[in-house]
């Protein structure tokens, strides 16, 4: 069962796919005041592709559905562009996906720089690959579920610890 790690504070700090990969985490739970929720693989999944994003009131997991550019947070909803049959657009233009590209490229060298992670360094060097010229604008799905249907395993920031 995957798990999903909070503050005291129910702020969200790291996700794993299973108590192995929780156990390779460089945090020390208890010291850390932190609480370890058991959530479904397919939540997992989710958050991992930013499909969602989860939330914890100290006893619930709730599932929430991922902010796109058409989207605020505190649930306003304020529209860009009227939905298509594929819905609404995820990544609307090439800077914006350049954008997320490099996020999560420093993301990744930064944890990087004292650690060593095959998954981690896999990951960024597909990033590093990644010709924007072939793909078409507005994307329909994430940065990382683009790169999991080009098949390449994602390592998301909250699996970095």
């Amino acid at each position: 069962m995957a798990k999903a790690v909070f503050t005291s504070l129910n702020g969200i700090v790291a996700i794993a796919a299973d108590q192995a990969a929780l156990d390779n985490l460089n945090v020390d739970i208890v010291k850390s005041n932190y609480t370890v929720v058991d959530i479904s693989d397919e939540v997992f999944n989710n958050v991992r592709l930013n499909k969602s994003w989860i939330s914890y009131d100290g006893t619930n997991i709730t599932e929430h559905g991922r902010l796109g550019p058409n989207e605020v947070t505190d649930g306003e909803f304020v529209p860009y562009s009227v939905p298509t049959d594929q819905g609404i657009p995820v990544i609307r233009t090439e800077a914006q996906l350049e954008f997320q590209i490099n996020k999560a490229k420093k993301e990744l060298e930064n944890y990087l720089e004292g650690t060593t992670n095959s998954a981690a360094s896999s990951y960024l060097a597909s990033l590093k690959s990644i010709d924007i010229s072939t793909i078409s604008f507005p994307m329909y799905q994430s940065l990382e579920e683009y790169m999991e249907s080009q098949g390449h395993t994602v390592t998301h920031p909250l699996q970095l610890m």
